[in-house]
């Protein structure tokens, strides 16, 4: 007799650890219940906006103190109810917060990018504006783009639309010209899958100042860290 994917096996009302055959068979051992653990550290605790310095965020995910691999870790810091206006320089990569509304323009040199690879911009021949990332596309009467959390909205005419590009990096704009203009939320968010180590890492650009909590979070488990920027 095997008993195959036994979750619990009772004789006499005492709960059986293992049982084990004559010749050292295993016919049933009592699983290992989860305990998940998350590990965050950064390294450094302040930060210089001014100086444009970063942070590299680690978190580790273990089950039983053994490395989890394959399991989605979000780093995050809550965004502001409130938002600042910031004019980007040109051809400049610029941290972002959490969400950030993007403001575009009909100008022949337009482009912003929201990670490599991933754009908005205007098309002058076709009349047009743009967004495409991999192997996604769309064209037309784009507008009211803002990212948050990962997901990409915009309205294309008056239809409401999503990409969800928490895969990428979102945490850093660039436009091609200057005068471009966001709104930014503040915050921070970040998706990453752990490797073989049960490791996941992150890179925080420092942006607004003040005392900063990033939180990891994965399998119902968090650990939290703090970063003062100056």
């Amino acid at each position: 007799m095997m008993f195959t994917n036994a979750k619990k096996v009772m004789i006499g009302n005492k709960e059986v650890q293992s049982i084990v055959t004559s010749n050292g068979g295993v016919l049933y051992e009592r699983p290992i219940p989860d305990n998940y653990a998350i590990d965050l550290v950064s390294d450094v605790n302040s930060l210089s906006s001014a100086n444009n310095e970063s942070a590299t965020l680690t978190a580790t995910l273990t089950n039983n103190n053994n490395p989890v691999s394959g399991k989605t870790v979000i780093l995050s810091d809550p965004y502001n109810q409130s938002s600042v206006s910031k004019t980007l320089t040109a051809d400049t990569w610029t941290p972002v917060g959490a969400k950030y509304e993007i403001t575009i323009s009909k100008t022949l040199l337009f482009t912003v990018y929201l990670s490599s690879g991933m754009t908005i911009k205007w098309d002058n021949v076709d009349d047009r504006y743009e967004f495409e990332v991999g192997g996604f596309y769309d064209a037309g009467d784009l507008h009211d783009f803002y990212v948050e959390n990962g997901i990409v909205h915009y309205i294309k005419g008056s239809t409401a639309k999503t990409y969800d590009a928490s895969h990428l990096d979102l945490t850093r704009i660039k436009c091609r010209v200057s005068g471009c203009v966001i709104n930014d939320y503040g915050g921070f968010y970040s998706k990453k899958t752990t490797n073989s180590s049960g490791i996941a890492t992150s890179t925080y650009y420092a942006r607004d100042t003040g005392n900063k909590t990033i939180t990891a979070s994965s399998m119902g488990v968090s650990d939290t860290v703090q970063i003062n920027v100056t």
